[in-house]
């Protein structure tokens, strides 16, 4: 999966609507359980103007995205992951049918080929024709000879053939396997990186409200 289609599938608006509107619970949630309301009137604005409540909804709204950066992106990656291992499957078993009929065609094309000269020319030489009763023994013998090196030149080629395709579809599939690997790996290193990153941040803010509360 490229960054592009990534990028068009995590910013999905009903995607972005449903992680706003989770936000948005979560830090209201969060922020009436600290506070306390003594009247029945509240002020939203002083509400959250509080360091305390703006610096939890900051923290919320990192840990809740990072959350759902990891599900959705771990469970596209899966997805993509198994949608091409069974295509190269596919693609190997197909090109492992179509290998096995080529040889059995050639070797049935040997087979056919293979024509026994021995009674043509025994038809030939059962009248004595003095100097010449060897020629049609000889002509026949290099038909033979000629039918049997073409049959065995075109059974090689198409194995070659054969063989070839295999392996270049047998590669295509490993390297396919292997760019989705790294991927893998570099969006997992990122990830953690940005999670650290965010996972620092809540702890700094998290010393500096203690700090604060004494």
């Amino acid at each position: 999966m490229s960054i592009e289609e990534y990028k068009r599938l995590l910013f999905h608006p009903s995607r972005l609507n449903l992680l706003i509107l989770l936000i948005l619970v979560c830090g209201c949630s969060c922020a009436f359980n600290r506070s306390t309301i003594e009247e029945e009137m509240f002020n939203v604005f002083d509400l959250f103007l509080s360091i305390t409540n703006i610096t939890v909804f900051i923290v919320m709204f990192l840990g809740l995205c990072t959350l759902y950066e990891w599900i959705f992106y771990h469970i596209t990656t899966l997805n993509s992951v198994s949608s091409v291992q069974e295509d190269s499957r596919t693609a190997v078993v197909e090109n492992e049918h179509r290998t096995l009929t080529a040889i059995g065609d050639a070797d049935k094309r040997v087979a056919s080929t293979n024509t026994d000269f021995s009674e043509f020319v025994t038809e030939l030489v059962q009248e004595p024709i003095g100097e010449s009763e060897c020629y049609p023994k000889d002509q026949a013998a290099r038909v033979d000879t000629c039918l049997r090196q073409r049959a065995a030149k075109y059974d090689t080629f198409i194995r070659n053939e054969t063989m070839t395709n295999f392996s270049y579809l047998t590669k295509q599939a490993a390297k396919n396997d292997n760019f989705i690997r790294m991927q893998i790996a570099k969006r997992c290193d990122y990830l953690r990186k940005r999670a650290g990153k965010n996972l620092n941040f809540i702890r700094s803010q998290s010393g500096q409200n203690i700090n604060a509360n004494e």
